[in-house]
């Protein structure tokens, strides 16, 4: 959490700090920020149809699946707006200077906000749901040009990748509950398996 919360006295919009056991067995912290959803306007931006994004991809000879580095948090809350995320804790209280997770519209604003930056790509060579980018190429030439256009607009926007959950130059990839190549897509045999 370190650079993305800062100390503030009070605030109205009071939440609290709730400890959560995760599946791996670690403690993680997540505010209640229910009071604040209640009161909040929900932003009705949709998502981009999953269909569209795995038959855009399909027609390319290479791909790279690029994930974003906890997504939401790289998004700056508006100055106005910060108060609002204000949460305590046992020594003291806080506010959110990025978005926080838990927040009723926060899927529907980082994918604006992602269409925003990426708006002339988007469609044209790459293909965004939620966290993740899809850069798609006909040639290896093609790729290499296409991943330094998204890379320079990565570095402008600041917008951190994880290399973890990153896979660059494939021709084969999962993507969405489907496996894509330049053979076509086909229905990922572990997403069969588990229903």
């Amino acid at each position: 959490m370190s650079g993305i919360i800062v100390p503030i006295q009070f605030s109205e919009w009071m939440s609290n700090l709730v400890p959560v056991r995760k599946k791996t067995r670690k403690i993680h912290l997540c505010i209640d920020f229910r009071n604040l959803n209640k009161v909040s306007l929900k932003e009705n931006y949709p998502l981009p149809k999953m269909d569209h994004i795995v038959q855009k991809v399909a027609v390319s000879s290479k791909m790279s699946l690029l994930n974003e580095y906890s997504g939401y948090n790289q998004i700056l809350v508006h100055k106005d707006d910060q108060l609002k995320t204000t949460f305590t804790m046992p020594w003291g209280t806080f506010m959110y200077a990025k978005m926080p997770f838990g927040l009723k519209s926060l899927g529907a604003s980082f994918q604006r906000v992602m269409f925003i930056a990426f708006s002339n790509e988007k469609d044209v060579f790459l293909v965004i749901y939620q966290n993740d980018l899809t850069t798609f190429s006909k040639s290896d030439e093609d790729h290499l040009h296409h991943l330094r256009i998204v890379f320079q607009k990565r570095i402008k926007f600041g917008i951190s990748l994880n290399p973890k959950k990153s896979l660059f130059a494939m021709e084969e990839g999962k993507l969405l509950g489907h496996i894509i190549s330049k053979n076509g897509i086909h229905i990922d045999p572990a997403r069969v398996e588990a229903i």
